[in-house]
């Protein structure tokens, strides 16, 4: 046969290969869980079939939560839009033909915890606690049920989501976390490299043992490791950075290589365009949303990724970029070399020679995006040219 042929028969497989992938879509969400728990990120915790799905997929790096209020970073990422408002992104996908199913818990700290919220999110089938769909032949557990859902010739959207009650202790997060693990396990064709779905695993916010945590101030020091022997005071917070990470990793045929990850900033509010993206759904993005489908099919290009995340901590609201986290009570901490955040680069002198520009531009991003404070033009200096 013509190698020409046979190069056009390839191209024309995994052509189709995508158009199933993105015409069939498995979104796995959780509440309650920081990447911390999950084995792929480095946790002591066993996940063995999320790892694999990790192994089989990309792995994303910085997710923030864009919320600590449960029922708000849901709204915001079901809309899109840091204010929640908007059409959730399920209804778009029903009303372009696509059919749509929510599997949940009766959570009374979320909003889809009846049957009118979640026919109001554009959702046509549904399961609340019951270990069944409404109006759908299942199989002998749930996890063979969606497998059965998702290997049908047709346009699919399956949202499986986890909701945790009562965890107080470790044990209560491992059997949590766990419970999880076994599910992915049980969709174990529909993760591997060459199945012809979009699969992504998430979670809406983090782990409350962290989330909730404050550090009371100590009356120990710590060094900057760029100061010339000043001494702090460890600083008092809600959240830090690495509480609001949350796990997201996507297996789909459009991604170039297995087990690759990537440190794209990404947040609560991207999903709602990018699942809509996948879709072939033009979704105006809100806000400072973004569809990261293109870092799926690894496009490198810095100037169609985002670079700020935002989350509301409730008495103070941070910003992050690629490097720098500020917080609008006006502190901000270099990631580089302070992960833990305990050196405010205010205090003190410092060789960072990049904070304050840094500092400067997340601030008018919040005053902008969130107060809506219209940034102060910089004076303009006439020069006048001195002629002899």
């Amino acid at each position: 046969m013509n190698t020409k042929i046979i190069s056009l028969l390839v191209f024309l497989a995994l052509s189709l290969s995508s158009i199933a992938a993105e015409s069939r879509i498995l979104l796995i969400a959780a509440d309650e869980l920081s990447r911390d728990w999950i084995g792929a990120y480095g946790s002591e915790v066993k996940t063995p079939a999320i790892d694999k799905l990790a192994n089989n997929g990309l792995k994303f790096t910085t997710n923030w939560q864009t919320d600590i209020d449960k029922k708000k970073a849901e709204k915001n990422f079901l809309s899109g839009s840091y204010k929640g408002q908007g059409t959730a992104f399920p209804a778009l996908l029903k009303k372009a033909g696509y059919k749509t199913y929510y599997v949940g818990s009766a959570n009374s700290g979320t909003l889809l915890n009846n049957a009118n919220t979640i026919k109001q999110a554009g959702f046509q089938y549904y399961s609340l606690n019951s270990g069944s769909i409404q109006n759908v032949k299942l199989k002998s557990s749930l996890a063979e049920s969606v497998v059965s859902i998702m290997k049908q010739k047709q346009k699919s959207f399956v949202f499986v989501r986890f909701s945790a009650k009562n965890l107080k202790t470790k044990e209560d997060y491992q059997s949590y976390v766990k419970s999880i693990d076994r599910f992915v396990k049980g969709i174990d064709s529909l993760t591997k490299a060459s199945a012809p779905v979009t699969v992504i695993f998430t979670s809406i916010t983090g782990t409350k043992l962290h989330a909730k945590m404050t550090s009371k101030t100590s009356k120990s020091v710590t060094r900057n490791p760029f100061d010339k022997g000043k001494k702090y005071k460890k600083e008092t917070f809600v959240v830090r950075d690495k509480d609001l990470r949350l796990p997201l990793i996507v297996k789909s045929p459009l991604v170039p290589e297995n087990g690759l990850f990537t440190r794209d900033l990404i947040d609560g509010s991207d999903f709602a365009p990018t699942i809509a993206d996948l879709a072939g759904i033009q979704l105006k993005e809100k806000e400072n949303s973004k569809s990261f489908k293109p870092a799926i099919g690894g496009d490198l290009d810095p100037r169609i990724k985002k670079n700020w995340i935002y989350c509301d901590a409730g008495k103070e609201k941070l910003i992050r970029s690629w490097y720098y986290v500020y917080h609008t009570n006006d502190r901000i901490f270099g990631l580089h070399f302070d992960p833990e955040q305990k050196m405010n680069l205010l205090i003190g002198k410092n060789n960072d020679k990049h904070y304050a520009g840094e500092r400067v531009r997340l601030k008018m991003i919040y005053e902008r995006d969130f107060l809506g404070v219209k940034p102060k033009a910089d004076k303009l200096v006439k020069v006048e040219t001195l002629e002899k």
